[in-house]
């Protein structure tokens, strides 16, 4: 229910869907390349699903979609094999240093 809740928010506004997911499902899968590889795919689907809704219901810079689907298939595709070669402490110390700071720049500057 909880990564439905993250999805949900994800597909709306868009922010920090991946930190939240690769938290929610780091903690409930406890392998954090298994739950990176998951968080890819949900991230994809997200995506899919949120186009198409809002592509069906609200207006689309369809431009932008062009622009933006195939650098994020290609940034997802790339990510996960770069995340599937290194070191699980390193990737995990990195993954949470990087949420704590985009936290703090948005708390300060948002």
């Amino acid at each position: 229910m909880t990564v439905f809740a993250g999805t949900v928010y994800g597909g709306y506004f868009g922010g920090a869907l991946g930190v939240i997911l690769l938290g929610l499902l780091g903690l409930g899968l406890g392998n954090l390349k298994v739950a990176n590889a998951v968080k890819t795919v949900l991230s994809l689907v997200t995506a899919t699903v949120t186009a198409l809704v809002f592509g069906l219901f609200g207006p689309v810079s369809w431009v932008f979609i062009a622009v933006c689907a195939p650098a994020g298939l290609l940034g997802g595709f790339l990510g996960a094999k770069v995340a599937t070669r290194l070191p699980v402490t390193p990737l995990r110390w990195f993954i949470a240093s990087f949420g704590v700071l985009a936290a703090v720049y948005l708390a300060l500057f948002a």
